[in-house]
């Protein structure tokens, strides 16, 4: 027997607006302005509208359940640094998201079954671009981060039009990337941003059954230090050239406010 979802708007704790879907045996709910992005990214599809609460109930679900399994969460970037990557290297793609975290409309994400009906293009690891710039921004785990770069310097010797890839990830003590023979003969720039000089943003986007912890976003500084790549091949650096003025403006985009993120 089937039976109907429905969605209803509350305020959280915290004054955030909710966007809660119910049905008799479980509840999911999501910050609204996450909602409203999934329904615009799914309408871009022309997907069947009589769909669309289910499948963001499925999405919920799913990413509840890892949360569950996980030991180390992805934090998210502020803002304002996508703003600078879009501005200063034509970003438009990120390799590391999901449809409940990401911030530019094209994406690699975890589950394609669940995520390509919000403009996923599937996993970083299955996905072959022959031209773009990018930002990946991995799991902060070391064997996460090593898979990226392979996976980074397949593709920039795989196509001769122009690549960019901007990389973000924690420092770990038993790899670095720029000692690696097949990374560096693509990376353009490397800079360490050092512990306390960087702001980067988490929080509670999505709960589902059984849980009532409330919806928030935080900001916070994290307790590690993280480096910054730029890796192209010969027709990116050409289109996008990582001059020391656009870095500057990238790391400046990190730093610590006053106010957070916005």
């Amino acid at each position: 027997q089937m039976f109907a979802m429905q969605p209803v708007q509350r305020q959280s704790n915290f004054g955030a607006t909710e966007f809660e879907i119910s049905w008799p045996h479980g509840n999911v709910a999501i910050l609204q302005k996450h909602y409203d992005e999934l329904v615009r990214l799914y309408l871009s599809l022309r997907l069947p509208m009589n769909q669309i609460i289910g499948r963001i109930f499925n999405l919920v679900q799913r990413y509840e359940t890892i949360n569950y399994l996980r030991t180390e969460h992805q934090p998210v970037l502020p803002s304002r640094v996508f703003d600078a990557l879009q501005l200063h290297f034509g970003v438009n793609h990120e390799c590391f998201a999901s449809p409940l975290n990401r911030h530019l409309d094209n994406f690699c994400s975890q589950f394609p079954d669940t995520d390509r009906f919000f403009n996923s293009s599937g996993s970083f690891f299955d996905f072959f671009p022959t031209s773009g710039s990018f930002v990946a921004h991995p799991p902060p785990v070391q064997q996460d981060v090593i898979q990226m770069f392979v996976h980074i310097i397949a593709i920039l010797q795989g196509s001769a039009q122009p690549l960019s890839f901007f990389v973000f990830a924690p420092i770990f003590d038993t790899f670095d990337p720029t000692r690696d023979s097949a990374t560096v003969s693509y990376m353009v720039r490397s800079v360490v941003v050092q512990r306390g000089k960087h702001m980067l943003s988490t929080g509670i986007y999505f709960r589902g059954t059984n849980s009532n912890q409330p919806l928030q976003e935080v900001s916070f500084l994290p307790n590690n230090d993280s480096g910054c790549y730029w890796l192209q091949n010969t027709a990116g650096r050409q289109q996008w050239p990582v001059t020391d003025d656009r870095v500057s403006q990238i790391l400046s985009s990190f730093h610590p406010t006053s106010t957070g993120l916005r």
